[in-house]
């Protein structure tokens, strides 16, 4: 957390400052490069901030093409996939070979060099492929910023008190209100409706008997939008998380999975980084100086992943006003 959250706030600094100059990346766009960038250099990772993109639109290519099978998509999602990991395993090569030189502590050092209970390194496929778990879930924060943009955009009040706070902490990152702001959107977004599993023994769950192999299904949406635990659940309300210091006591917050914490339920470890990301996400779009623009902000809740179906477009304030509606 501690050093991941400085290169956050440089990434998302950056992209502010490309839409004040001009530029028109969609907020989910730019947050696929914000924390692929941010999240390949805290993980030790070469490349130039253009070559980082370009991987990072890969990765998060790989997570939107699962969801639609027999389509150009998916099969573009299997070409990436192995791409990626062909990359990912000439990292930990070039880094036993003494040709990178990680520094201890980061991802790729500490996946290329782990060792398995019998004390023999992993192979390198194997070693590229779970660092790449440490990078990949980061950038799939990218569709909650595409909600977030969305809900910033019909809640202008929100972005002034959210700018308001940006401005008086000198800091994207953590900012109390636009945190409260950021798990709203993970309590609302359809970005993960549900999480499967299988039961590896016979259990009785709620009153139900479930066999071994038999399949249990955590209802994430259903229960982040349960009435019997929420006040108004259907609305958005960021209030309802202000002054909240401790969002894992809240049994029916499941956005990430559930459990009071990662070792002992199914509570995702990079939920906390997801946060931070959001949260600054959200400190960035509300800068007065850019817009979001109302265009392409439906949502297809039969599409697994989903998103805003434009990803949020985002432009400086003065040309948002300027330019052609039809572009």
């Amino acid at each position: 957390m501690a050093r991941l959250a400085p290169l956050i706030e440089e990434q998302w600094r950056t992209e502010l400052a490309d839409w004040i100059a001009g530029g028109d990346r969609s907020a989910y766009d730019a947050a696929v490069g914000v924390f692929g960038r941010a999240g390949m250099r805290w993980a030790g990772l070469p490349g130039t901030a253009a070559a980082q993109t370009r991987w990072a639109a890969r990765l998060a290519q790989i997570v939107d093409g699962f969801g639609a099978p027999y389509s150009p998509e998916f099969v573009m999602s299997a070409l990436n996939r192995a791409w990626s990991d062909r990359h990912a395993q000439k990292l930990v090569e070039a880094t036993r070979a003494g040709r990178l030189d990680p520094a201890e502590g980061t991802a790729l050092h500490a996946w290329a060099w782990h060792r398995d209970e019998q004390d023999v390194l992993l192979p390198a496929r194997l070693a590229g492929i779970e660092l790449q778990n440490c990078i990949r879930p980061l950038i799939a924060v990218a569709r909650f910023v595409a909600f977030a943009a969305k809900e910033l955009h019909d809640r202008p009040e929100w972005r002034a008190r959210i700018a308001a706070e940006t401005a008086e902490r000198g800091s994207l990152v953590s900012g109390p209100l636009a945190t409260a702001f950021a798990q709203e959107v993970r309590r609302t977004a359809p970005f993960v409706p549900v999480l499967p599993a299988w039961a590896l023994e016979g259990i009785e769950l709620d009153g139900e008997r479930v066999p071994a192999g038999g399949r249990v299904v955590l209802d994430v949406l259903g229960t982040n939008l349960d009435d019997g635990s929420w006040e108004r659940a259907e609305l958005f309300d960021p209030e309802r998380f202000v002054g909240i210091d401790d969002y894992e006591e809240l049994a029916a917050f499941v956005p990430q999975g559930g459990g009071a914490t990662v070792a002992g339920g199914h509570r995702c470890p990079g939920e906390k980084l997801a946060i931070v990301g959001l949260a600054a996400a959200v400190a960035t779009l509300s800068d007065e100086r850019v817009a979001v623009l109302g265009r392409g902000l439906e949502v297809n809740r039969r599409r697994l992943p989903t998103k805003p179906a434009s990803g949020g477009r985002v432009r400086g304030a003065g040309a948002a006003a300027d330019r052609c509606p039809m572009h």
